[in-house]
């Protein structure tokens, strides 16, 4: 268990790294009023999160950033599910409107907003072996893809999607499902926000690196879920 204050420093950590892309250092905690405490106090706490496997430096002298643990601790203690903007709520209910008549069409069309909205991929399963997906620009436009073997490897893997797509229907419940690092087919560098498709054998998704902001996407991709299941 983490102290009150070492939670304090490892979420404002997290929600600063999803913000800015970039590790954070202890002089940034210290600009937050939160931490009434030492620089000392503050680095002591840092290297206590590295040493119990939170946090991690990606560069010497660098600040820190989540490691897949300290990912799964935030998402388990931390996430709070946020109300979908107005615009993106009625983005989405005029477009189930407008496609109700085809469920491919709408599940398409549904998908390209959520990638847009998101910036990263997004893909429809209409079964393990019927797949449609977009966003893949987007995806490889976050600033974690910089690198080409990165891009190389997520490539490989949407060019076999329909291999990959069984992985998810295996034990998928009826809620959303977040997967992490080594947790995900794709990438271990990746995140990805799952659900069911209701009504129908099939699963939708938003992949993103594992730097992403869990509390829009799943606030996102549960409330096209219920969107979905009424139309």
């Amino acid at each position: 268990m983490l102290t009150e204050r070492q939670n304090t420093i490892f979420k404002d950590v997290v929600q600063r790294y999803i913000r800015d892309a970039h590790p954070v250092g202890s002089q940034m905690l210290l600009d937050d009023a939160k931490l009434d405490v030492s620089p000392a106090t503050v680095r002591n706490e840092m290297v206590d999160l590295e040493e119990r496997g939170y946090l991690f430096q990606p560069h010497t002298s660098a600040g820190r950033i989540p490691t897949e643990k300290g990912w799964r601790y935030y998402l388990d203690n931390f996430l709070v599910p946020r109300e979908v903007a107005k615009a993106s709520q009625d983005e989405l209910t005029k477009i189930v409107k407008a496609y109700r008549h085809s469920k491919h069409e709408l599940l398409k069309h549904v998908a390209q907003s959520l990638a847009d909205l998101t910036t990263h991929a997004v893909f429809m399963a209409f079964s393990p072996h019927d797949t449609y997906y977009t966003g893949i620009s987007k995806l490889f436009s976050q600033p974690e893809f910089d690198e080409v073997d990165m891009i190389r490897a997520i490539s490989e893997v949407v060019d076999h999607l329909d291999d990959v797509m069984p992985e998810f229907f295996k034990d998928l419940g009826p809620d959303c499902t977040v997967l992490l690092g080594r947790e995900n087919p794709f990438n271990r560098a990746c995140g990805l926000v799952l659900s069911p498709i209701p009504h129908q054998p099939g699963l939708f998704g938003i992949l993103g690196p594992i730097r992403q902001d869990y509390d829009t996407n799943i606030s996102l991709v549960n409330f096209t879920r219920n969107l979905l299941a009424d139309a």
